[in-house]
């Protein structure tokens, strides 16, 4: 921290004594005061305190009041919002706002940067959506231009949001606006054909102090696009006296000729940029539908996958077995009989023996024709059942029998 910070912040710590902020750092200067970081001495929340630079000026004090009046009245995510506003020790009033992390667009682009098509669109749309809500308030900015739209770090969602800042010269129109705010105007109102602003953003109707309305913003965020797409703002001029004539009476080029941009976009930049206020966008809101097609759809959020609570499930019961029918003896069941002298018993798990049959005599066929032998076919071997064998038992027994009869017969 530079040694003049230093000195700065310990004689606005005796400022603040007393109060609930204690001074962290210088953040910057503006155009009446300065803006200093702070943090609430009980929520240990970093806050943004702009406080007057000069003392004893009544007029700049009514306009710190309308500031902080204002900016109480509006909540709209696009504009900056007001915390407190107090005295200090020594009766200097001071505004406290949102610290807000991030930087400005001027700083964004720096000298000659630009920026693409669709970001250069999607941070004037939100410039002119909170820029509407302060309209339909009755209150006109009159100081719109890079240094005054901050460009905050991207939130949990990965979004980026711009707001409108510093509100130290806006002019509240007395029954103006949808929704009107209840604020007190200024005690002493700027003087008819007193110029106000920033000459390279200003409308021709404000540059030459004549009397303006919303549609003063909506020229101010035309050169701000003109800016971001371009590089560069719409006249280059040397001094007032230069910015004066070129706001008035000259016709900017279109931005197209220092960028490659989309068909269509130079009509809509220029139409902001009409020395006529009528021949402007009527509202904010139109010009943000002017703004919508050259927007790119936002990136999806991140799809969370379902937790599905798993819970184990009882198997069901295997169903018990059939009982085994009952087997039904055909035939009385006899006791085998015991193995004889010439069976042989072959103890249980011994592998099986293959009995190859004799070979068969060959005798060559009439003529010397040789024929081959027929290949041995061998079927499954298949036992017996005991009805079977008590059959062919029987049926040896009847021919014995018939052949006995027949002997005797023949002896006779």
């Amino acid at each position: 921290m530079a040694e003049r910070d230093t000195d700065q912040i310990v004689l606005l710590d005796e400022e603040l004594r007393g109060t609930a902020y204690r001074p962290i750092a210088a953040l910057g200067r503006g155009g009446m005061g300065s803006v200093y970081e702070v943090e609430h001495r009980a929520l240990k929340r970093r806050m943004v305190v702009k406080i007057l630079r000069e003392q004893d000026r009544p007029d700049l004090e009514d306009r710190l009041r309308l500031e902080a009046q204002t900016l109480a009245q509006l909540s709209h995510p696009n504009v900056v919002q007001v915390i407190d506003f107090a005295r200090t020790a020594s009766g200097r009033p001071f505004l406290v706002t949102e610290r807000l992390y991030g930087r400005t667009l001027k700083a964004l682009v720096g000298d000659s940067g630009k920026l693409p098509i669709d970001a250069a669109a999607r941070y004037a749309t939100e410039a002119l959506s909170g820029l509407s809500a302060v309209h339909r308030a009755g209150v006109v900015h009159r100081d719109v231009k890079l240094e005054n739209l901050f460009l905050c770090d991207a939130d949990e969602h990965g979004a980026a949001r711009v707001k409108v800042l510093d509100f130290g010269i806006a002019k509240l129109i007395v029954g103006g606006g949808e929704a009107p705010i209840d604020v007190a105007p200024l005690e002493s109102a700027t003087a008819q054909g007193l110029m106000v602003g920033t000459p390279s953003f200003m409308s021709p109707e404000q540059i030459l102090g004549l009397p303006v309305d919303h549609r003063a913003d909506l020229y101010a965020v035309g050169v701000v696009l003109y800016r971001l797409v371009a590089g560069r703002n719409p006249f280059i001029c040397r001094d007032l006296i230069e910015y004066a004539a070129a706001h008035a009476g000259e016709k900017p080029a279109p931005p197209s000729r220092f960028a490659d941009l989309p068909e269509g976009f130079d009509a809509l930049v220029l139409k902001a940029l009409e020395k006529d206020p009528a021949a402007r966008y009527a509202t904010a809101a139109e010009m943000v539908v002017a703004l919508e097609r050259y927007l790119l759809p936002p990136p999806a959020p991140p799809r969370r996958r379902a937790q599905v609570k798993t819970e184990a499930l009882p198997l069901p019961a295997p169903p018990e077995p059939a009982p085994a029918p009952a087997l039904r003896a055909t035939q009385p069941l006899r006791r085998p009989a015991a193995p004889g002298p010439d069976d042989e018993t072959v103890p249980l798990g011994t592998p099986a023996r293959v009995v190859q049959p004799p070979a068969l005599p060959f005798r060559p066929a009439a003529g010397g024709a040789k024929l081959a032998p027929a290949p041995a076919t061998v079927g499954p071997v298949r036992r017996l059942a005991p009805t079977e064998r008590a059959a062919i038992a029987l049926l040896i027994v009847a021919l014995v029998v018939i052949v006995a009869l027949s002997a005797a017969l023949i002896a006779r």
